[in-house]
């Protein structure tokens, strides 16, 4: 599966840790954060490409999933985008 992350912070790298440990089937593909060298970053830790805008890493990333961890209140958006 092509997995997408939304979110660089503490969540997001717990999820990435846990998958990394259990499913090998799993194949991180693309990381959006409002700053690009916290993207950079998490692409270069767990791979996949930093994206910094949503409709690239939609168009671009081409996930199977997507697991969004950003605070609540910019919840929204991202979901109906990702519908």
């Amino acid at each position: 599966m092509r997995l997408g992350i939304i979110g660089t912070g503490n969540i997001a790298r717990r999820h990435l840790a846990l998958l990394a440990e259990t499913d090998g089937d799993v194949a991180v593909v693309a990381h959006l954060s409002r700053h690009a060298d916290r993207a950079a970053e998490a692409a270069s830790r767990y791979g996949g490409t930093p994206h910094t805008s949503l409709d690239e890493f939609i168009t671009q990333g081409r996930p199977d999933a997507v697991i969004v961890t950003v605070p609540p209140d910019q919840h929204g958006e991202i979901e109906h985008a990702l519908i």
